[in-house]
């Protein structure tokens, strides 16, 4: 049986909870990490009030999550699905509230699984829909997988965050990609996070221009995900605070607005902090 170890916070959230499990795939357009920085620092909100995290990495080499959260796991999720291992032994408790696994041949496989393998997806998406709130998956995004299509566990998400950058081939990658993602057989909400040092105006204008083209091409118009900057017009805001904005954002956008009361966003990080911790106590 998959468990996650969890604190006060998240045992109180899981006893609780009335919201559904929520998949969230992060991607980026070039290959700089924007995705996993910004799945990364999604994570660290979610896991900061009590949500219960599994956290799956598609990416290899260096610079993927796993890497960065000093994770070396033996084996695959793929291992799980082929059934030469349980599922337990592929995911690694990391904490509390949180567990990790490695994707990176299972996503290589692109999404043309045979019926076996379909149906042990299934049981461990249904295995982590018990152990966990939220699962988080850093897609992989590159050149091979892009050949093969989505991979079979990115297609399991109810949304999609693309970062795109004020570059040719970062728009072009991440255009590529919601085509893609608008041919799953059920499409998710597709956020775009607009990356990069430049103004907010800027940002949104670039944002504007990138969704009137899926628009325009694809007939859906991604939703607005936020700036992950820094902003130039605001001296005291690097990338570090800048991620961590937008994930808070995210969260409480993808997250704790699908709970019974969700909370207005307030603005700035602490408030966010301090008003989901008191939904949390009176859950």
């Amino acid at each position: 049986m998959l468990e996650l170890r969890r604190d006060q916070a998240s045992g109180l959230r899981r006893l609780f909870r009335k919201a559904p499990v929520t998949r969230i795939a992060f991607a980026g357009g070039a290959p700089r990490g924007d995705g996993t920085e910004l799945a990364l620092a999604c994570a660290r909100a979610l896991r900061s009030q009590g949500f219960g995290l599994m956290l799956i990495d598609e990416r290899t080499g260096p610079g993927n999550a796993l890497g960065r959260l000093r994770q070396r796991p033996r084996y695959d999720l793929i291992q799980a699905l082929e059934r030469s291992l349980p599922l337990p032994r592929v995911c690694l408790p990391v904490g509390p509230s949180l567990m990790v696994a490695a994707a990176s041949r299972l996503a290589a496989r692109g999404h043309e699984l045979d019926a076996g393998m379909r149906q042990a997806l299934a049981e461990c998406m249904g295995a982590f829909d018990e152990a966990c709130d939220v699962m988080i998956i850093d897609m992989a995004t590159d050149v091979t997988t892009a050949s093969m299509g989505c991979s079979a566990l990115a297609r399991e998400a109810d949304h999609v965050v693309v970062t795109v950058r004020d570059q040719g081939r970062s728009m072009t990658e991440s255009y590529a990609l919601i085509k893609q993602v608008c041919t799953w057989s059920e499409v998710p909400d597709v956020h775009v996070v607009v990356a990069g040092p430049m103004s907010s105006a800027a940002a949104h204008a670039l944002y504007g221009r990138f969704a009137e083209t899926v628009g325009a091409y694809l007939g859906m118009r991604p939703h607005w995900g936020g700036h992950m900057g820094p902003d130039v017009d605001a001296s005291t805001s690097g990338p570090d605070m800048a991620a961590s904005q937008v994930a808070y954002a995210l969260a409480e956008k993808i997250v704790v607005a699908r709970y019974d009361a969700p909370v207005a966003v307030q603005g700035g990080t602490n408030r966010w902090l301090e008003s989901t911790r008191s939904m949390a106590s009176c859950s």
